[in-house]
């Protein structure tokens, strides 16, 4: 199982109530939803000491995805939320894509959660085929 230790306070408020929003709107079907999966190797800890530390170390050290959707215990989608989405974004969720497949052998739909992107930013999620999903809140 995907290890799931971030907190929903580490998601901005309003970031939260985009993902809320899409959640409770857009999504059909009994899901279940991890926030802040951890990916990757994170960097490495030889020599550190204690090994409490070193643990600590390492699991801060992964990349960390908003949001990963399962069905049937399996991750099906991986969702990254953005106030405005950027370039950086693409980025972020291609290299989540890789590391989850990487790690644990499944093929998952990305998803760009945002108040906002640019012509530029829709263009090359349709070229990379992630989905772009603006959703205005008023939280």
């Amino acid at each position: 199982m995907i290890d799931n230790t971030r907190m929903r306070s580490e998601l901005s408020v309003y970031e939260w109530s985009m993902l809320e929003e899409w959640r409770d709107n857009w999504i059909a079907g009994n899901h279940e939803y991890l926030y802040s999966v951890r990916v990757g190797k994170g960097v490495s800890t030889e020599g550190v000491e204690p090994e409490w530390l070193a643990k600590c170390i390492k699991a801060n050290s992964r990349l960390k995805i908003d949001c990963v959707v399962y069905d049937d215990e399996k991750p099906v989608e991986i969702v990254e939320v953005k106030k405005v989405a950027r370039l950086d974004a693409i980025g972020q969720i291609e290299s989540y894509k890789y590391l989850i497949d990487l790690e644990y052998g499944v093929d998952v739909d990305k998803l760009i959660l945002c108040n906002f992107a640019s012509g530029d930013v829709k263009m090359v999620c349709e070229k990379f085929g992630i989905e772009l999903m603006e959703i205005s809140v008023s939280k």
